[in-house]
Order: structure tokens, then sequence, then C-alpha cells
């Protein structure tokens, strides 16, 4: 077991669980929300590692290369779930190999990934429901103000009339009067558009409708970077084949997801602090996976059996030996 600090300053070594080289959880608590930044998030782009400056140049990928990542990338496919029944997956599901790639990127572990989306079908009738009484609350409570909306509008419009008569006149005084009621009606206007429980309704809809709607799956090989976890994250048991794994929630907007990344192969600590793919000592097929990681986001309640129908150690297997 690893302190975070000796997790995040050490180089990783294997240990007596195989060729792990990531602890199996921080001792700490303090190991929060993984935020991935992936500083070369241009360079995974296929056909091409991206179109930035490039010191060595760029090639075209030989076939031995295409193939290589072919099969990898056919092993993943294979290795993550279909669509669960009620759902359906999202885009054609096909690969998307390197062409070229830029030489400043060809001497370190090549980066590629292969990844699903999912979304819920089988209770479509049901969000359309919520989504049409959304739509009608928002109907209702704007009725039920209208009049008292119009009335502001048309007396912000005459104001405007007797603001424009007061400056001709230079009667600056009256000018003053006008503003302070011109933002008086603005503010009434604010709170009428605010008062009642229609906006919080509304809201509490749109978040079921969203809810447990999408998932993805996505597995990224010897990828770049990726920051050391931060406050909220829990380390979880790793699945066969894995060396880590951690889970954590997170919301966006009215959507609340869960989220479960798994490291499987060798990986290092920067001097930043961030964690990379290890670089293997001698001559290597850096286009093989070194080191790979499953990223999973869904709905709570279905996030572990998503995890557990992934083939993790169909993707262990593809790792450079």
């Amino acid at each position: 077991m690893l302190a975070l600090n000796d997790f995040v300053t050490r180089t990783l070594t294997p240990s007596a669980v195989g060729r792990s080289t990531m602890p199996q959880a921080p001792a700490r608590q303090r190991i929060g929300a993984w935020i991935w930044a992936f500083a070369a998030s241009l360079l995974l782009t296929s056909p091409s590692y991206g179109d930035g400056v490039c010191y060595r140049g760029y090639r075209e990928t030989t076939t031995d290369e295409r193939a290589t990542m072919t099969a990898v990338l056919e092993a993943v496919r294979g290795a993550l779930p279909p669509a669960p029944e009620g759902w359906v997956l999202l885009g054609d599901d096909a690969l998307s190999i390197t062409e070229n790639i830029c030489g400043d990127y060809a001497i370190i572990p090549w980066m590629y990934e292969f990844g699903r989306s999912y979304q819920r079908v089988d209770d479509q009738e049901a969000r359309q429901q919520k989504m049409e009484a959304a739509g009608e609350l928002m109907r209702a409570d704007m009725a039920a103000k209208q009049p008292r909306l119009d009335a502001i509008t048309a007396r912000s419009q005459e104001l405007g009339a007797e603001l424009g008569a007061a400056a001709e006149k230079g009667d600056y005084a009256r000018a003053d009067v006008i503003n302070h009621e011109i933002a008086a009606g603005s503010e009434e206007y604010k709170r009428i558009l605010d008062e009642g429980d229609a906006t919080e309704r509304m809201n509490a809809l749109y978040a079921e409708i969203n809810q447990d709607l999408q998932m993805n799956v996505r597995a990224s090989i010897n990828p770049l970077t990726a920051s050391p976890p931060a406050e909220g994250a829990s380390a979880i048991d790793p699945p066969a084949g894995a060396t880590s794994a951690f889970r954590w929630s997170t919301t966006s907007g009215d959507t609340q997801e869960d989220q479960v990344v798994v490291f499987l192969g060798e990986w290092r600590t920067t001097d930043e602090g961030y964690l990379t793919t290890l670089r293997p000592d001698g001559p290597a097929d850096l286009v093989k996976p070194h080191a790979i990681m499953v990223r999973v986001t869904a709905h709570a309640g279905r996030i572990a059996g998503i995890v557990d129908a992934i083939n993790f150690d169909a993707l262990a297997a593809t790792l450079a030996k």
C-alpha cells in the first residue's frame, strides 16, 4: 500500500501482483475527483496525430503498424459490452486507425483509443410525456404571469418616451426619477418571472428526463497523461487483469452520474504528479499497448453492471509482454 505522496512523487515499479505498477489503493482518503487532462487530445485524432507543430516531421504509418493497431482495437471492441436490452449503440462502432504520425510521438508508446456510447430507448414514451408535462407547466406559468409582465413592458415604453422628452429639455432631475422607475420596473419584472415553484418543478422533470439516458465506455491505449486523484474518488477492487480502479460521482447540470476508471499495465508519475504510460527500457514495439485506461460513465445504479460486462482479461492480453 502506498501513501498518496508516494503515489504522486515516485516512479512505480512492478509489485507482488505481477506486472502491476499501480497501488491497489492510496492509504489516505483525499483521493477525490479524477479530472483527466489529456494534454495531447488533438494528437489522438485519427487518421493523423493532429495538425500542430511537429519537429521530427510526419510520416505515413506502415502496414505492420496499422495492422497492430487494428488488431488491438478489434480486441478492445470485442471486450466492450454490447448495448443492454432496451438500449442502442450510438454511432457506427467503426475503428479509427492512425494513418499519419508525427515523429515526436513515434518515439513513445503510441496513443489511440476506442469507445462506445449507449442510449436508452425502452422508456422513450415516458420521457416524452415528462417533456410535454414540463412544456405545459412552463406555458401555464407564463400565461398566469403574462398580464403583469405586459403591463410592466408597456409602462417601460411610456417611461422611455418620457425620458427622451426630459433629456431634450435638459430636465436631469426628472430624467433621474424616470431612470429609477425604469430600474424598479426591471427588478419587478425579474421578481415576477422568478416567483412560484414552476422553475423548480420544471428542473425536476428535466432531471428525470435526462437520468439514466446515456452511458459511455472508452478504452485509451498508452494515454499521454492523466491527473492524479483529487478529493472525492474512492479506490475500488480492480477487475481481473487490471491494476487499479477508482469510482466517484459527478453532476452535470441536472444529471448525476457515476464514473469508474480502471488502469491496466505499467504507469509512472511525472515530476508534476501526473500519471503517464511507463516507457519501456530498450527496444520495444511502441505501437502495442503498454498501458490502458478504461473510463466508464453511467447512472449510479447501472455502472457496476457495465464495468462487470467488460472483458478486462481480453484487454490485459493485448498488453506488450
